[in-house]
């Protein structure tokens, strides 16, 4: 059964499902929040556009996401300068600021959306106390307000603790809709249950109709095309969680761990609590609300969900997503996924260098976030991440008596708590009779009533 929806969003069936042929300027594959931006960046520049939602609007990662806004929530600039050097660092962060401002003015005018908070990122062992040391330094070079210390006002121990002041919290569906409502007035034409199938030089297919367009831009979480681009090989999809506690807050701001494991902030009258939930397809240490009660609820006065609230986050192998042309090959068709859970940031980003792209025009950052970025030790990551892929992947290929994944023939996995198929090789997922959640798979699965 597919997870319900965090974020209460409309019934968004308001739009049409692409019958026949079409032309357009630029083709928007997907319709979340990067989808939705860089329709709305692409319509002000002018352009035709045509955005294609498989189902419905926002019902993907949009619908369950945390909705925290931060320059970080992990120890990523460091490592980002060791590997690729102060300028490429500083790069870096500058985009992110621009998309934190050009996020604010946007959610400003949208009611309720936007709300400033600081937000701290925890070390729990002491001696990595120094990971965080230098994640301030690098913070500040960059042009940050970062400080380290040793506590702060989170209800969880803490070794060390970095904030960064005048950070925010959102909410991810009156932002949308906000955003939808601005690109319609724009001219954007948005068709619904209208899944793209196949895709060639300058052409989208679906189901039922055709559009012909200089421009397409893949914004489906995991990209949906395998080749050119090879990114079937550098990306991953991990479960991420998201549990309403109805205790009060005691605290302002909000809060993560630099492991990636948590997230807690302020909602409503109460907190959200963000659960990362290990890889999709594979066997975790529990299910997201055990994993919370043993771990975490007695530092929250041990109150309990009133659910929980299952997505996934795709992440790259050196931690930063890929946002531009989708090869060398391909100048005209655009890649943005591997946000690797910051999301809202990510989709700024990705409207801010595609809709530059498209234009003709230059971004000082987009080398930093370019499919085709090279070095040693960024190979060396893909080489693993690769590895590690193929390894599940020939792994999957032994059990003959399984569903298969439409996507590349891998095994798939059953959660009986969740009650959802997974692939463990690239993160589609499937309900229990196979209708398709999310990519890269295109198409459902075949499930047999068998026991397995």
């Amino acid at each position: 059964m597919r997870s319900s929806d965090f974020w209460t969003r409309e019934k968004w069936s308001l739009y049409p499902t692409l019958r026949g042929p079409h032309k357009a300027d630029a083709v928007v594959v997907g319709g979340g929040l990067t989808g939705m931006t860089t329709a709305l960046w692409l319509c002000r520049a002018g352009l035709r556009v045509m955005l294609l939602e498989a189902e419905t609007l926002a019902c993907g990662a949009t619908a369950r996401c945390g909705g925290m806004l931060s320059l970080t929530d992990r120890l990523l600039l460091e490592k980002l300068e060791k590997q690729r050097g102060v300028e490429t660092a500083g790069a870096y962060l500058r985009s992110q600021m621009a998309s934190f401002s050009a996020i604010r003015s946007l959610a400003e005018e949208a009611d309720g959306a936007f709300d400033w908070q600081d937000a701290d990122t925890h070390i729990l062992a002491p001696h990595q106390r120094i990971r965080l040391d230098g994640e301030a330094e690098a913070l500040r070079r960059a042009g940050a307000a970062a400080e380290a210390s040793a506590s702060g006002a989170s209800p969880f121990p803490a070794a060390s603790v970095l904030t960064l002041k005048n950070m925010a919290t959102l909410h991810p569906i009156r932002y949308f809709q906000y955003l939808t409502q601005s690109a319609l007035g724009l001219g954007l034409r948005i068709f619904e249950h209208s899944r793209v199938m196949a895709l060639e030089t300058n052409l989208a297919q679906t189901e039922q109709g055709i559009v012909s367009a200089p421009y397409i831009i893949i914004a489906t979480g995991y990209p949906i095309v395998n080749v050119p681009g090879w990114y079937f090989l550098r990306l991953w999809q991990r479960r991420r969680s998201l549990l309403p506690l109805a205790d009060k807050a005691s605290f302002e701001g909000m809060y993560s761990d630099a492991a990636g494991r948590f997230g807690l902030r302020k909602w409503q009258d109460g907190l959200l609590f963000q659960l990362d939930g290990g890889m999709v397809g594979q066997r975790t240490g529990g299910d997201p609300l055990s994993i919370y009660t043993h771990r975490y609820a007695p530092y929250l006065n041990h109150a309990q969900p009133s659910g929980v609230y299952d997505g996934v986050e795709t992440f790259s192998a050196d931690g930063l997503p890929y946002i531009g042309a989708y090869s060398r090959k391909t100048p005209n068709l655009f890649v943005a996924a591997g946000y690797g859970g910051r999301g809202l940031l990510g989709s700024m980003t990705a409207a801010r260098l595609i809709s530059a792209r498209v234009l003709g025009l230059t971004e000082d950052s987009a080398y930093v976030f370019s499919g085709q970025r090279s070095g040693n030790r960024i190979l060396g990551s893909e080489i693993r991440s690769a590895a590690a892929m193929a390894g599940r992947y020939a792994a999957s290929l032994t059990h003959i008596v399984a569903p298969r994944c439409p996507h590349m023939g891998c095994k798939l996995s059953y959660s009986r708590d969740k009650r959802l198929w997974e692939c463990p090789c690239h993160g589609s997922r499937f309900d229990d009779i196979g209708h398709l959640i999310n990519a890269p798979s295109v198409e459902d699965a075949v499930i047999r009533r068998r026991r397995f």
